[in-house]
């Protein structure tokens, strides 16, 4: 073979090169872990061995309860006769008695990633549900009535509420030292949208 023409084929793509690269795993980025905004997605009751709504709750099986004014609290359902799952609840007379008010939320060694451990209320009618190291973000602008879900790529170190608005500390993909990346968003309207915003201090798991 002539040099110039060596020199061509060895320039030129070949179709065993393009099939390495096309099978070449993604690698996660900072872009995927941190996305500039985040959308809600509504969560629907579909899962056919839930509790309804409505279903009564023992008051020795509700934590994280937080007050929405005057005599209505929501809490957690999270204790023994719901057999490890967990519910938003909600009480209309200061805490006698309780009911469930929303969807399934995490059904323990089942869906880690969905798991739901506290709670936090935004005046008299939002509320926000997560769990350190899950991926998922609960929130309800109407008292339970609906609630939307948004996914936190790489997971969820904490979550609260600041100034008026909604705020979670996602993390990020770890280094080969084990440091996690996080990075604070917020949400001005109850949790539809999460806006990413400034870079916070790593942790350590």
């Amino acid at each position: 073979m002539a040099t110039h023409g060596l020199r061509r084929y060895l320039a030129a793509p070949t179709a065993v090169a393009a099939t390495l690269l096309a099978a070449a795993p993604a690698v996660a980025t900072t872009a995927t872990a941190f996305p500039a905004t985040i959308h809600s997605t509504p969560m629907t009751g579909n899962d056919f061995a839930a509790l309804a709504r409505g279903t009564a709750v023992k008051a020795a099986d509700v934590t994280q309860k937080v007050s929405l004014g005057g005599a209505t609290r929501a809490g957690l359902g999270d204790r023994g006769s719901l057999a490890g799952s967990v519910y938003p609840v909600i009480s209309t007379d200061g805490g006698t008695h309780w009911r469930i008010d929303g969807p399934l939320f995490y059904r323990a060694a089942a869906d880690a990633p969905d798991v739901t451990t506290r709670l936090a209320a935004l005046g008299h009618s939002t509320l926000m549900a997560w769990g350190r190291g899950g991926n998922f973000v609960k929130t309800t602008t109407d008292r339970g009535a609906h609630w939307y879900k948004a996914d936190f790529p790489a997971g969820v170190y904490s979550a609260a509420v600041r100034s008026g608005h909604l705020v979670v500390r996602a993390t990020g993909n770890p280094d080969r030292s084990g440091n996690v990346p996080t990075r604070r968003y917020a949400s001005y309207d109850g949790g539809r949208i999460w806006h990413r915003g400034a870079r916070a201090a790593s942790v350590h798991y």
